[in-house]
């Protein structure tokens, strides 16, 4: 009887556990998409995807947002905008009107223009594509630092 050499079982368990350890890892943004601004607070990073006269001018903010692994967005609201999200990796914790709903990859939301909420990131931080209609509250990235 013959033993497989081990440099296969090796290949033959990476493969079969590359799965497991690509979902231990925290998120991050897709490949090429850099965070340009962070939040003052650290726990939040933006990409916008249009430049504010571009948002001035047709009414809406679009972008990625990246949260760190248990980062936290403090009860607020946009008074005027509504907010959507849609998560590409990892997980939150939205408490939006008294309600908690949990989002994991796939999911999307709407939060109504003057909706409390706000956010908790999961263990391995959150990636999604967020949007504003008007553009107004996306503005404020603008003004956080830049990423280093």
């Amino acid at each position: 009887m013959s033993l497989a050499p081990a440099p296969l079982v090796l290949v033959a368990w990476l493969v079969a556990t590359a799965p497991a350890v690509r979902a231990q890892q925290p998120c991050e943004p897709p490949a090429g998409v850099r965070a340009m601004h962070v939040s003052p607070g650290g726990d939040l990073a933006a990409r916008p995807l249009l430049g504010p006269s571009t948002v001035d001018s047709i009414g809406v903010y679009g972008g990625w947002l990246h949260g760190r692994p248990g980062g936290l967005v403090a009860e607020h609201r946009h008074d005027g905008a509504e907010e959507m999200l849609w998560i590409t990796c990892g997980e939150l914790r939205l408490r939006l009107d008294g309600r908690d709903l949990d989002l994991v990859p796939g999911s999307a939301v709407r939060i109504p223009a003057g909706a409390p909420h706000s956010v908790e990131a999961g263990a391995r931080g959150f990636v999604a594509v967020q949007v504003y209609r008007p553009g107004t509250p996306g503005l404020r990235f603008y003004g956080w630092p830049p990423a280093p």
